[in-house]
């Protein structure tokens, strides 16, 4: 699949800053959908896309802002036929991650996986857009329910008795302390007695239980055929919501539609099917599941703590401070030399990032136009995009700026001769984005060097971010603890309570001896923007 360079920059999306990791999440699950796409149609197996991808895809176009990973459903012969021959009809590197060939899967669905292992092979990153982490989609059965009521209180009655005694036994193997060890083998025992005999199966001992357990919950949820159904279901909601059922014409014919820069099959009644699963569908909501964000989150980490995860904000309070004071002498060193020469003019430059981020500028660009003998400059950075392979791609902003904006081009105003009383910037990102870079020359700590006072705004506004928003809240990590937010002398955000987070970020990341900086560092005003 092809992505144009941009595809990976963050972004907000109808509100919500959507991370660049996030960026190249979605590219290699995208990468993922694809070959499973081809190899379904290569083969007669066909499938829908399901849960937040399905919503995705029609109120979005493409991922929901907030969610990070992807969904698709099979009819229960479909999916039975796919995980039988993936291993023959995927390209080589595809796993199957379900009960059958992972002890430790807890799920009654399966993952197609594109690895078991964080993989930083070349090869491997040109594929997945840069993206070494594991990869995959989530496959879910859908199942036919019995016509008659009391077989499917029957099928639905056994589920629940094995699904118990399974949760049982992946504790006890698992060690759980939340059960009794020493009183809990015999309970299994006599439990596992009662599931051989209402299901006419025979477990064994000396392998894992819970697997077994749960390879039985899939079987007994695929029973019934589609001639003996008026019905569909996902069995595991099924269970505890006996709304949640569809026609199983709802699931016989596809369509195509667009979904970021490819297209994916969705049922043709979708519409009946989304206001079933959501109600007004089409209304966004910040729900979320259970899975922790990013679902990368356990894989960078380890990176981290093994010390082999690249592009991460490291510097401490002491390495900010010790750079404060170098740099408080050298900006005191510059302004003598300007009041000696007797250059009394006032100077301030705005370094914008792209045209289409002006409009965070705008505001505070009016106010410095309005003041008396200060002369206001605007130049557009340069910008450069990463490739895979390390060398890097110039970007040449073709956008246009509001009439009563002048660009200077960075060749005919040099800040580092010139050394501007004020400098306002957008880009907090330094080389620490996996997206791209600017000239090193625009990276903050340099801009800090040469003004009197530097102030960051950010390029972006996203919605407000309260304590329930824990992904928003999350995002703020790639986008707060960034050397532009630390070397401004002053950060102006776009509200009090963005103002309080920011801080408490700043402080998590810190220490609690900064606090006080961040306090008096970062100012709300009105940025502007959309």
């Amino acid at each position: 699949m092809e992505f144009d360079k941009n595809y990976f920059e963050a972004e907000v999306r109808e509100g919500f800053y959507v991370t660049s990791d996030i960026k190249h999440a979605w590219a290699a699950q995208l990468e993922v959908l694809s070959d499973v796409d081809k190899a379904c149609r290569e083969n007669g197996i066909q499938y829908f896309a399901e849960w937040g991808t399905l919503l995705g895809a029609i109120r979005h176009h493409g991922f929901i802002p907030w969610d990070d990973d992807m969904d698709i459903c099979m009819r229960r012969p479909d999916y039975n036929r796919y995980l039988k021959v993936a291993k023959d009809i995927m390209p080589k590197g595809y796993e199957i991650f379900d009960m059958n060939t992972d002890a430790d899967n807890d799920n009654a669905i399966a993952r197609i996986i594109n690895g078991r292992n964080i993989n930083c092979d070349g090869i491997h990153l040109e594929k997945f857009h840069g993206f070494p982490y594991v990869a995959g989609i989530d496959i879910f059965p859908l199942d036919y329910i019995a016509a008659d009521e009391e077989d499917d209180k029957f099928q639905c009655d056994l589920i629940d008795i094995v699904w118990t005694v399974e949760k049982l036994a992946r504790n006890i193997e698992n060690k759980c302390n939340e059960i009794n060890l020493e009183k809990a083998p015999a309970e299994l025992e006599l439990r596992l007695s009662q599931v051989e005999e209402l299901c006419g199966v025979t477990v064994d001992r000396n392998k894992s239980i819970a697997q077994q357990l749960l390879i039985l919950v899939d079987k007994l949820s695929g029973l019934y055929t589609e001639k003996e159904a008026d019905y569909i279901t996902l069995m595991h909601v099924w269970l505890g919501n006996k709304n949640y059922k569809f026609p199983k014409e709802y699931y016989r014919k596809e369509i195509r539609v667009p979904f970021e820069n490819t297209e994916i099959p969705v049922p043709v009644e979708y519409d009946a099917i989304l206001k079933i699963k959501y109600g007004d569908y089409m209304i966004p909501v910040h729900n979320w599941d259970t899975h922790e964000y990013p679902f990368f989150v356990k894989q960078k980490k380890h990176c981290i703590d093994e010390g082999t995860q690249f592009n991460d904000y490291k510097d401490t309070y002491n390495d900010y401070i010790q750079y404060k004071e170098q740099n408080s002498a050298m900006r005191k060193a510059k302004k003598i030399i300007k009041d000696f020469n007797g250059d009394t003019h006032k100077t301030v430059l705005f370094l914008s990032y792209k045209a289409e981020n002006w409009n965070t500028m705008d505001n505070i660009y009016k106010k410095y136009c309005q003041e008396k003998d200060i002369k206001v400059i605007v130049q557009c950075v340069p910008y450069y995009y990463k490739n895979i392979d390390g060398t890097f791609e110039k970007y040449i902003d073709g956008g246009m700026y509001p009439e009563y904006v002048t660009i200077t081009p960075i060749e005919d105003y040099n800040y580092v001769n010139e050394n501007p009383d004020v400098i306002v910037f957008q880009y907090p990102y330094d080389n620490y984005n996996s997206a791209g870079t600017t000239d090193p020359v625009f990276y903050s700590y340099n801009l800090a060097s040469h003004t009197q006072k530097l102030i960051y705004i950010p390029y972006f506004r996203t919605d407000e971010i309260d304590e329930n928003d824990m992904r928003a809240y999350t995002n703020m990590d790639a986008y707060v603890t960034m050397p532009g937010v630390v070397y401004a002398d002053k950060v102006i955000v776009q509200s009090e309570e963005i103002r309080k987070l920011y801080i408490e970020k700043l402080t998590d990341f810190f220490g609690e001896e900064s606090e006080d900086e961040w306090e008096d560092k970062i100012e709300a005003e009105d940025i502007g923007g959309i």
